[in-house]
């Protein structure tokens, strides 16, 4: 898996039969126009983000990001998945407990050596299997244009 997890892919349709495809809700995520050829998948359930579609929440969940290209006879697309803040803000965290933990002593508590590391990889690997997932989603939805 790459760091950004982007994906280019032809649609042999055009950027108008795509838009229209586009603005049919699909079941599984939601879809947010941002641009005139940029667009924000989303996904319904997330268990990282702990978001269910319908219940009220401060942040989106699971993302991928569609950027559209449109050719003569096909429209090129990108779908990405940006690195996520959380995973930054777990780094930056260790980092200050370590900074505020080892001046005092001679060795760093084995919470922090095993705690944060762990934690930092399964919520990378969570996060990075379900916007896989969400990608693989919207590349059959946006495949099955006709």
């Amino acid at each position: 898996m790459s760091f950004f997890l982007a994906k280019d892919i032809n649609i042999p349709a055009s950027f108008e039969m795509i838009e229209r495809h586009l603005a049919a809700q699909p079941a599984g995520f939601s879809i947010v126009k941002i641009s005139d050829y940029e667009y924000k998948f989303l996904a319904d359930y997330s268990w990282g983000t702990l978001i269910m579609k319908g219940a009220p929440s401060m942040v989106e969940g699971i993302k991928v990001f569609g950027t559209f290209k449109p050719g003569e006879r096909t429209t090129a697309v990108m779908l990405e998945a940006r690195p996520r803040l959380e995973l930054f803000l777990i780094i930056v965290l260790w980092l200050i407990v370590a900074s505020k933990v080892l001046p005092g002593s001679d060795t760093m508590p084995w919470w922090v050596n095993v705690i944060f590391p762990v934690f930092l990889i399964w919520t990378w690997f969570l996060y990075r299997f379900q916007e896989n997932r969400l990608r693989s989603k919207v590349e059959a939805y946006l495949s099955a244009i006709k």
